[in-house]
């Protein structure tokens, strides 16, 4: 059951991890940067790490990609894209799980001249349409981080999956003063907006004096089952001084 839980956790938390990284001005981009979260669950510890990476890609793109990997499971994803004007126009996305008797490789590839997305889904090949802000799962969370940096406190995205197009939302809640362990960080409070009475809960805080990249993320399932991530190292971000 616990191996259950931490598979569909890892899969959920995937488009909130990568809402991490933006720089303090109101234009910001991407650069190259690493970042390690410890994993928990249910507040017992997991001793997976999960690492976070921005790197430059060929032709002027960027891929973000999360990866985390034990004796029982590998499992990463990722999303190349470029940065146009706070906006992460996807290229291709791909996502790779194997472990807990599971074998999943899902992913989108994007022909921006035709507006079609084809790829593989849970249940098979997929073909769709999109428009012309589209973004995916990955990406969104970056281009939402850049729209709230300039003043948004709540933004909407058309989302590109491997089950289709969906609308996903973010919105500012507050901030909030954190204990991990690289100290203690002001932090702003991020939530993923779901439907009215959905027991799911998708929360991140984003630490200014990091760079705003994201130091803890915590998501709730609907029985309760609790997964968190908590930066435990960093690097390509030289941090300011943490709060006291």
């Amino acid at each position: 059951m616990a191996a259950e839980a931490l598979r569909r956790w890892l899969w959920l938390a995937a488009s909130l991890l990568a809402c991490s990284l933006a720089q303090a001005n109101n234009d910001p981009k991407p650069f190259p940067f690493t970042v390690t979260y410890a994993t928990s669950l249910n507040g017992m510890p997991l001793g997976i790490d999960l690492h976070m990476r921005m790197a430059a890609a060929e032709n002027g793109l960027w891929q973000l990609s999360l990866d985390a990997r034990s004796r029982m499971m590998k499992y990463n994803e990722s999303s190349l894209f470029r940065w146009e004007d706070c906006r992460a126009e996807p290229v291709r996305y791909r996502f790779d799980f194997s472990g807990f008797s599971v074998d999943r490789k899902l992913w989108l590839d994007f022909d921006h001249a035709k507006k079609i997305a084809s790829g593989e889904s849970r249940k098979g090949p997929i073909t769709f349409a999109f428009p012309d802000d589209v973004t995916d799962e990955l990406g969104l969370s970056f281009a939402a981080r850049c729209q709230l940096l300039r003043g948004a406190s709540e933004v909407t995205y058309n989302t590109a999956t491997t089950k289709g197009m969906r609308a996903l939302t973010y919105r500012i809640v507050g901030q909030e003063t954190l204990k991990t362990p690289l100290g203690r960080f002001e932090a702003i409070r991020v939530e993923r907006n779901r439907k009215d009475g959905e027991k799911r809960r998708s929360t991140l805080w984003l630490a200014p004096s990091l760079g705003y990249i994201m130091i803890k993320m915590e998501h709730v399932e609907k029985l309760g089952v609790r997964g968190s991530a908590t930066i435990k190292a960093v690097e390509g971000i030289a941090p300011a001084a943490p709060a006291k």
